[in-house]
């Protein structure tokens, strides 16, 4: 598969840059990150929508300390579900009331994807320049999951368009499967993450690939090309994530922690 082969790459050259220039590499993904969660935080001080609001993406700062302190499988399961589920407001958030078409609609979807993907990179770099584990089962687990529970909301995104959310507040009858896709791929999607397994990941990548499906064969001949040029990097990464992790070996037991273990 070639997404196999493009990721696969991806992560070697990843893995030879922080060889080579392993503190520029750090340096550079918190650098990314910092900027990515500066955007919604300034322009909620700027906009005066409250301290809460303010502080809604900073909440992955808990964290990210407590994985330089002890890694990523040392953080309590409460503290590490808390602070996450704040942190999924603000991309929440966005998914359900941001613009739902043109040009701010995909800068969103684009900002969503990097911003959740980013936060797994910074802890991945803080495990690694700190010595701990991200090969252990329990934190594959919880990078992964963290990873697509992150790529969860660009795809609502995707998939919420004027048109549908104007079918879907008509009668049952009259409203399509393409009207709903966001919420069923968006609630199997979420299913998935909450209760892993490779069976649901399968569903996960199988729903997607309908959702897809279903809002190109309702889109009029001259809008699907256009579709697919907006969404269709989002629906192919989306299908291609929820597939590699249905064939991961982690999801067959060996989850407990190994606390303070130290990479090799």
């Amino acid at each position: 598969m070639w997404l196999d082969a493009f990721f696969d790459g991806l992560e070697k050259l990843m893995d030879e840059l922080r060889e080579r220039w392993p503190r520029t590499t750090f340096w550079v993904i918190v650098a990314l990150w910092t900027l990515a969660a500066a955007v919604p935080t300034a322009g909620a001080a700027l906009t005066g929508a409250g301290w809460f609001s303010i502080l809604i993406p900073l909440a992955p700062l808990i964290v990210i300390g407590l994985t330089y302190w002890g890694g990523v499988e040392w953080i309590p399961t409460w503290l590490w579900v808390s602070a996450l589920t704040v942190w999924a407001l603000l991309p929440g958030g966005l998914a359900s009331a941001g613009p739902k078409e043109g040009a701010a609609k995909d800068a969103t979807a684009v900002f969503l994807f990097c911003y959740g993907q980013l936060l797994v990179a910074v802890l991945t770099a803080i495990c690694v320049r700190r010595g701990f584990s991200v090969k252990a089962p329990f934190a594959q687990l919880r990078l992964m999951r963290l990873r697509l529970v992150a790529a969860a909301f660009p795809l609502a995104v995707s998939f919420r368009t004027e048109s549908s959310l104007a079918e879907s507040s008509r009668p049952v009858q009259g409203a399509g499967w393409h009207a709903l896709a966001w919420l069923v791929v968006f609630a199997t999607v979420m299913a998935a993450c909450a209760l892993p397994g490779p069976r649901k990941a399968l569903v996960a990548a199988l729903a997607i690939a309908g959702g897809a499906w279903a809002v190109l064969a309702h889109a009029a001949p001259d809008d699907r090309w256009a579709q697919v040029g907006e969404n269709g990097w989002l629906w192919a990464t989306g299908c291609y994530q929820w597939l590699r992790a249905s064939r991961q070996d982690f999801w067959h037991g060996g989850h407990e922690r190994v606390a303070w273990q130290r990479a090799g």
